[in-house]
């Protein structure tokens, strides 16, 4: 995947059109819907582009296509075990087949009751 940061064609730095990542590059003025305080207590205009630059890893690029594929959410485990818990949902792949029949407590066969 490819971000690209400055115009091709003036070599000026900035997308073209506004992008999704122009408020936080500084490039434009966030639309108001967007809530920049708890992203720039993070981040600056400078170091978003850097990490942008920076580009991902093929391990990175391949976690992100495996839980888009399967439909399974990316993060730690504490991570998807929160969102489990605020969706009231399972998120984590069960094992696949059919469950197994429950075996029965061969204890319980020999109870007998007297009256």
């Amino acid at each position: 995947m490819t971000i690209t940061l400055c115009c091709e064609k003036t070599g000026k730095r900035g997308p073209r059109f506004p992008s999704p990542v122009s408020p936080h590059c500084g490039t434009v003025d966030p639309d108001a819907c967007l809530e920049m305080a708890t992203w720039r207590q993070h981040w600056s205009p400078e170091s978003w582009r850097k990490f942008l630059e920076a580009g991902e890893t093929e391990g990175e690029l391949s976690a992100l296509r495996r839980c888009t594929h399967a439909g399974r959410p990316l993060g730690s485990a504490e991570f998807v075990q929160t969102l489990e818990h605020s969706t009231a949902r399972r998120l984590v792949a069960r094992k696949g087949g059919r469950p197994r029949k429950p075996v029965a407590n061969k204890a319980q066969q020999f109870l007998t009751l007297t009256p």
